[in-house]
């Protein structure tokens, strides 16, 4: 499966369960995890500090999508 394709079926997922699609910051972090990126490095494309990424925003994602999903979804970034 390609990125894109990735990014849109969990999109969808999101969508199906909670009504509303993922941000645009939440898509940067799945892209930037999916492509090996550190949180430093999606932090130098977004407005958000790595430390923000890491220690808030990283964390929720990977815990909606363990709740969307219904198995742990966690990374090492």
């Amino acid at each position: 499966m390609e990125l894109e394709q990735v990014l849109e079926w969990i999109n969808q997922r999101v969508i199906d369960r909670q009504g509303n699609s993922l941000s645009p910051i939440e898509m940067a972090i799945l892209k930037g995890t999916w492509l090996g990126q550190t949180y430093e490095t999606i932090a130098a494309s977004t407005n958000y500090s790595a430390s923000y990424l890491n220690r808030t925003l990283a964390p929720q994602l990977w815990q909606l999508l363990s709740n969307v999903l219904g198995q742990s979804v966690t990374t090492e970034v």
